[in-house]
């Protein structure tokens, strides 16, 4: 599944990973194309992209309307914590 490709991750100082999570629940025929950016004021991970297709976030729902174009953006916060 493509979609499983799609995660974030939060390291220790000296490289370890300490924390991995998956952004999304989808079929296997749905593919995000995400970008990730991190403010580095405060260490808040946004994830934007556009869709075609409703699709769902892991741990949140679906989001997109049912027929349509449309650009999202989900942030997590430093922990890696849904917001």
């Amino acid at each position: 599944r493509a979609n499983r490709l799609e995660f974030i991750a939060s390291f220790a100082p000296d490289t370890r990973l300490k924390q991995m999570v998956g952004i999304w629940d989808l079929d296997a025929a749905q593919y995000p194309y995400s970008d990730a950016f991190t403010n580095p004021a405060n260490g808040d991970i946004y994830i934007v992209g556009n869709g075609r297709y409703p699709m769902t976030v892991a741990g949140y729902g679906m989001i997109g309307p049912e027929t349509g174009e449309y650009l999202y953006v989900i942030k997590f916060d430093r922990e890696l914590a849904f917001r």
